[in-house]
């Protein structure tokens, strides 16, 4: 019986994770292409708010599955224990990270380009390490290749919305 609990709990986490995967890199793609003519307009600014609040719901999934199964694995004597394991740990640190950064986004205290791209590096982590892409590594690497590739990703998009916002500044200074 605990073991169904398990399996569930499992996909409900993956579930939660490939929402948020999808829900931040929509939301990433969504505002680059809605602040691209310099103004956010209300009907862009209500589908944005649609993808925020989908994802203050796949969020509290993972947090919850992920608790559950830190729970699920002590209770059950002699079993898998997945969760004594650095790559478990590492997921759990990108699940503190995710939701650490999207507070302090939501008040303003860390700029947009940080926190958006820490969080959707994070997403994507947390679900190469749900599909198993991550398992020969241990925790401190996992987490070294999540600051890297957040600045790497912060560069990258950065440069994404220079290139789609610099003609809409050069048809201003034109004129």
């Amino acid at each position: 019986m605990p073991l169904d609990f398990i399996a569930l709990f499992g996909l409900l986490h993956l579930i939660g994770t490939f929402a948020g995967v999808a829900y931040s890199t929509f939301a990433e793609i969504f505002y680059i292409k809605a602040a691209s003519d310099g103004v956010v307009d209300k009907h862009e600014r209500k589908y944005l708010r649609r993808l925020f609040r989908a994802l203050s719901i796949a969020t509290p999934v993972v947090v919850i599955s992920s608790i559950a199964l830190i729970v699920l694995e002590y209770l059950i004597p002699g079993g898998q224990q997945d969760v004594a394991t650095a790559q478990f740990w590492a997921a759990q640190t990108l699940i503190v990270a995710i939701v650490l950064f999207g507070r302090t986004l939501e008040k303003r205290q860390t700029p947009w380009w940080v926190a958006s791209s820490a969080m959707l590096v994070g997403w994507w982590m947390l679900l190469a390490i749900d599909l198993g892409y991550l398992a020969s590594f241990g925790y401190t690497a996992i987490i070294m290749f999540y600051i890297l590739l957040t600045f790497l990703a912060a560069g990258v998009i950065g440069y994404v919305r220079l290139w789609f916002w610099h003609p809409h500044m050069r048809k201003e200074g034109s004129e």
